[in-house]
């Protein structure tokens, strides 16, 4: 409608079609479809119903990157791991970045909840490593059941940060690791452990991100932080809100966050709780091992996905 400077008077009226102020979950999985490559992505309320708000191929398992360590962060409360309890840096669990921990000195002392607010907040994958190691690799595995993983079988061996760069170092050990049977893949990983470390060595490339990974579903990875969320306590909601990923909108009481990124890979998953005690996930993955994925292109979806649950002002 336009007025008349003059008069103040209508002058004017045009008709056309309303466009939508704010985008809705579904135009972001329909813009999450047309990318190339194995997407999934869900919107889910926690407790009482559980409903999904939206839900686009959010039960397929695609390769998450760190947002595995969100099930060494749960199998940490379910074997209640003393969040005080000193571990000690060994160089068989030093990895390679992100994070910082790989260049401490051995035997450098860490409390349980400093390891985990480095695995979580910086994803650091030294600090990772050491939890792993305190847990032990059978007993997280163990627990992948009941942190609602609905595969468990696919994420075993439970890899180590350091294990899935020497096998992406090496294009014929990670031939041989996909091709060979599960209970022999513990002992090639053993064999590996003896390998030297280089960043240099790893290989940018998407290649075998569907076989040698962390696979996990968006209603898995809302599971385990649902798992969290009930019986991980203070301790643990106060490490998953230490870095909230994206901007997280006005109006949400509490924000936890754990993404994942690799050649080929892109994950991120956030636990929400509005005003009104209302808690939420929302989960997106994106897979591609052939191209390279559009990383803006992906966080500005997961954004807008954010603010359309983001709580009315």
């Amino acid at each position: 409608m336009a007025l008349s400077p003059e008069s103040g008077r209508i002058s004017g009226f045009f008709f056309g079609q309303a466009a939508r102020h704010n985008p809705t979950l579904k135009s972001v999985a329909d813009r999450l479809a047309k990318l190339p490559g194995s997407k999934a992505f869900l919107v889910r309320r926690l407790g009482g119903d559980g409903a999904a708000l939206e839900d686009y191929h959010g039960s397929d398992e695609l390769a998450v990157g760190s947002a595995f360590k969100l099930y060494v962060l749960g199998a940490m409360i379910k074997e209640r791991l003393p969040w005080k309890k000193i571990i000690e840096l060994d160089d068989a669990d030093r990895s390679l970045p992100s994070g910082r921990l790989q260049d401490w000195p051995t035997g450098a002392p860490f409390t349980a909840y400093s390891l985990a607010g480095m695995m979580i907040a910086d994803s650091d994958n030294t600090a990772a490593d050491m939890l792993i190691s305190a847990l032990g690799r059978r007993n997280i595995e163990d627990d992948l059941k009941a942190l609602g993983h609905s595969a468990p079988e696919k994420l075993k061996p439970f890899l180590r940060t350091s294990e899935l760069f020497r096998l992406k170092s090496d294009s014929e050990a990670t031939l041989k690791y996909i091709n060979m049977p599960q209970d022999e893949r513990y002992v090639f990983l053993s064999s590996l452990a003896s390998r030297p470390l280089a960043a240099s060595a790893v290989k940018q490339s998407p290649f075998g991100v569907a076989r040698v990974e962390w696979p996990a579903s968006p209603a898995d990875l809302c599971r385990v932080m649902d798992y969290v969320r009930r019986d991980g306590g203070p301790e643990a909601m106060d490490i998953m809100a230490m870095n909230p990923g994206l901007t997280v909108p006005e109006g949400f009481a509490y924000a936890g966050y754990k993404g994942g990124s690799e050649p080929g890979v892109l994950s991120m998953t956030w636990l929400l709780k509005d005003g009104k005690r209302n808690w939420y996930c929302v989960s997106g993955a994106w897979n591609d091992d052939v191209n390279d994925l559009d990383q803006q292109a992906f966080f500005e979806l997961m954004q807008t996905a954010l603010n359309a649950v983001a709580p009315a002002r």
